[in-house]
Formats: C-alpha cells, structure tokens, sequence
C-alpha cells in the first residue's frame, strides 16, 4: 500500500535572538532633535535681530527731521532720510566723498514728481545738514531711480551719484 501522508517537514531551526537596537537608535534620535532644535533657535534669533534692526532704520528715517517739509513737496509716505555716514562716487570720477545723509523722496506715478534739487533745497531749508547728503527721486512702479546726486551742506549740486 502507498502512503498517502506527506512527507514530514525537515525541522528548523528557531530564529536567532536579536540584539536590542533601542538603545542606540533612540540616542541617534535625540541627538538629531536637539541639533534640529538648536539650528532652529538659532536661525530664528538671527532673523529676529535682523527685522529689529530694519524697523529701527524704517522707524528712525519715518520720523527724521525735514521730512514733513518733503511729504509737503510731493514725496509720499515711504519717502525716508537715513542719516548715516555712507562712502559714494561722483559720476565725474570726482575724489570719493561721505554722505552724511541719504534723502529718498518717493513718488506716485501721475502726480507731480520733484526734481533732486526740489527735494535738496527742501532739505537745506528745513535741517542745514551738517554735511554732504545725497538726494534720489524714485517713482513707484517705474523701477528706477529718476535722479540720484550728491549735495553739499548749503544744497549747491555735486553731481550725479552712481549707484
């Protein structure tokens, strides 16, 4: 007679125990946390110290003296005057000189736009700058500077700056 029983399986041998990997897998991942969490905090104070700055500058050239005289010529609210020492270059290729101040008078398209010289006479008038500063009309929505020139402290014209 024929045996119609399988065959018995071959006995296995029982699977090899496992090391535990917890341990080193969870200190991996606390490492890369806390350097996440590091690079984060960091990145952050840069960017907070960087925006503190600007509204510093923002909010000092808002309130600048001369300013009222110059949103009275045309120039709109996000005209500005940065008073600090800056280095600029005379087209003329005259000697490089020092801005004391940079006067930014911002226009809107379609109403009167002030010249350079409106915008220094203005600011003479108003402050007697101690210094060279320099006067730049920009139009809104044009994308370029209509004039850019340097000034001495009694508004006589330098020159055209280069930007």
């Amino acid at each position: 007679m024929t045996d119609t029983h399988p065959p018995a399986p071959a006995p296995q041998k029982p699977p090899a125990a496992k090391r535990p990997r917890a341990l080193g897998c969870l200190a991996t991942s606390l490492a890369a946390g806390v350097v996440g969490l590091l690079l984060v905090v960091l990145v952050g104070a840069f960017i907070l110290r960087v925006a503190r700055l600007q509204r510093d500058v923002v909010r000092r050239g808002s309130t600048a003296p001369g300013l009222a005289e110059l949103r009275g010529l045309g120039c709109d609210l996000g005209s500005t005057v940065i008073e600090s020492p800056k280095p600029i270059t005379l087209v003329d290729a005259g000697p490089p000189t020092t801005a004391s101040a940079l006067v930014a008078c911002l226009a809107t398209e379609g109403k009167a736009v002030p010249s350079c010289e409106d915008v220094a006479r203005t600011y003479v008038d108003a402050v007697h700058p101690p210094g060279t500063f320099v006067a730049q009309v920009r139009v809104v929505r044009r994308f370029r500077l209509e004039c850019q020139k340097a000034y001495s402290p009694n508004g006589a014209s330098l020159g055209d700056v280069t930007e």
